[in-house]
């Protein structure tokens, strides 16, 4: 693989995780809980937290950041858009930490588009098991 010369086009996404909570240490972050799987009690509202670290490139002015969750059979049960300020350089990372309240409707994957700007960048999936 051939690295592009000077700064590459972006944003881009540098990560995409589903935790319980993030922390914020000064210049330190921290995703507690990194989820690939939960189980809930029963149909109900669970409680999330994305981390996203999106990098600025060559792009200018903030950048707008969307995340649409669908359940196992791809019903829309949450979308949320955010806006990113990101540091003026090319490698400028920016933090986005986005709560989000899942309404768990059955037992599977639930997937959660993730878009930089104009493109889905990533899909994070999220297993969910309902307690019997």
């Amino acid at each position: 693989m051939t690295a592009p010369a000077g700064p590459p086009g972006g944003p881009w996404l540098g990560a995409a995780v589903l935790c319980e909570r993030v922390i914020v240490d000064g210049d330190a972050l921290s995703a507690v809980h990194i989820l690939e799987q939960i189980t809930a009690a029963g149909p109900r509202p669970v409680e999330l937290t994305m981390l996203m670290l999106i990098v600025r490139g060559a792009a200018r002015g903030p950048i707008v950041a969307q995340i649409v969750a669908r359940s196992p059979d791809g019903e829309l049960v949450a979308a949320l858009e955010v806006i990113a300020d990101l540091p003026e350089t090319p490698d400028g990372c920016g933090r986005v930490v986005v709560p989000i309240r899942l309404d768990v409707v059955r037992d599977g994957v639930y997937w959660f588009d993730v878009g930089v700007g104009d493109a889905i960048a990533t899909r994070v999936p999220l297993r969910v098991v309902t307690a019997r």
